[in-house]
């Protein structure tokens, strides 16, 4: 698990070559990416948060050299914000992204996207959702799905062959 500051994903949005100096991007089994439930609530800053997730996330997956068949997650927060008389359409809107996000990754990697509550204020409802199933996502084994086969060179002397006969009992 690595986090990083937003300001060095902004740095990534804005020059996707450097997407490539993240090593544990290239050796993750998951990448998830955090959108503000707050501001896809916000009719004036819902266009924002978007086009900057989806820039970061075209520009790790479009600049990283991911090896293996990663995930990546798209983990709304805050979605007890959207409890106002316009919820269907701001749930619509993040249905329309999420949807968006799966065409795009589809032929470069899994996609996943959960929508969660962390606190929710509001009396006579549960305190959290969506988290269990987010922490349990995360606890999958993963097998890396390498695009070739390792293969191994020609053995000639005995000393090369004695080390198969030793690894084989």
């Amino acid at each position: 698990i690595t986090e990083r500051a937003g300001e060095t994903y902004r740095e990534i949005r804005d020059n996707p070559a450097t997407a490539a100096e993240l090593l544990e991007i290239r050796k993750a089994a998951y990448i998830v990416f955090i959108l503000d439930g707050e501001r896809v609530a916000d009719n004036r800053r819902r266009a924002e948060a978007f086009s900057s997730v989806r820039g970061m996330i075209k520009a790790v997956v479009e600049t990283s050299n991911l090896k293996n068949k990663v995930e990546i997650q798209l983990v709304t927060t805050k979605c007890d914000l959207f409890e106002s008389e316009q919820k269907q359409k701001i749930i619509g809107m993040l249905e329309t992204f999420e949807q968006q996000l799966a065409v795009m990754l589809s032929t470069k990697c899994n996609f996943i996207a959960h929508r969660t509550v962390a606190r929710n204020p509001t009396p006579g409802t549960k305190n959290t959702e969506g988290l269990d199933e987010l922490l349990r996502s995360w606890l999958k084994t993963v097998q890396p799905k390498f695009e070739t086969e390792i293969k191994i060179p020609l053995l000639k002397s005995e000393f090369d062959k004695l080390f198969f006969r030793r690894e084989s009992k």
